[in-house]
């Protein structure tokens, strides 16, 4: 949950730089997420174990450096810690948390390439990215299952889980927050 909160607090400050396409972009990874998340919520409850509250502290800049820092973040998740976790928990022989993690670290994977572009080109070239990003005008599928964000909408099952493509949904644009 700590990274969909990061993700909606980087939307809206995309939002508020007049930059729809990049919040776009942040909301589906924060929607991507949350279903990690709930998708391990679940483990955790069917293990008769409960969740403690913890306060999520949500920092986050202008774009520029939400975009580079969300890169690096993502880039350490795909190199180190998913399979340090897989590691671990492989050994505790829990074969629904293995899946779920295979599912989270799969959908990283999936958007590995445009993950190293957005690092390399969040610096100097950042002005460049942004128009990329918005003269792409995405539509991004999220499957409700693991979390696979695709920018067409899928035509064969799921190439995560293998779920059909009825659980795959369009995700809409972000509201704006009013304050």
């Amino acid at each position: 949950m700590i990274a969909s909160e990061h993700y909606d607090g980087y939307c809206q400050k995309a939002l508020t730089e007049d930059l729809p396409n990049v919040a776009y972009l942040f909301f589906t990874l924060s929607r991507s997420e949350r279903i990690h998340a709930v998708n391990y919520q679940k483990i955790i409850r069917s293990l008769d174990s409960s969740l403690e509250k913890r306060e999520i502290s949500i920092s986050f800049s202008n774009t520029k450096t939400n975009l580079n820092t969300a890169a690096i973040k993502e880039l350490e998740k795909i190199k180190n810690y998913y399979p340090q976790v897989l590691n671990r928990l492989s050994a505790e022989a829990h074969d629904l948390a293995v899946i779920n993690c295979m599912y989270s670290w799969k959908s990283h994977q999936q958007h590995e390439e445009m993950i190293r572009d957005i690092k390399k080109y969040s610096g100097f070239f950042f002005k460049h990215l942004v128009k990329k990003i918005d003269d792409m005008n995405p539509d991004y599928f999220l499957c409700e299952i693991c979390g696979s964000i695709e920018s067409e909408k899928p035509t064969s099952p799921c190439e995560i889980c293998n779920y059909p493509t009825s659980h795959y949904k369009q995700v809409e644009r972000p509201p704006v927050k009013t304050t």
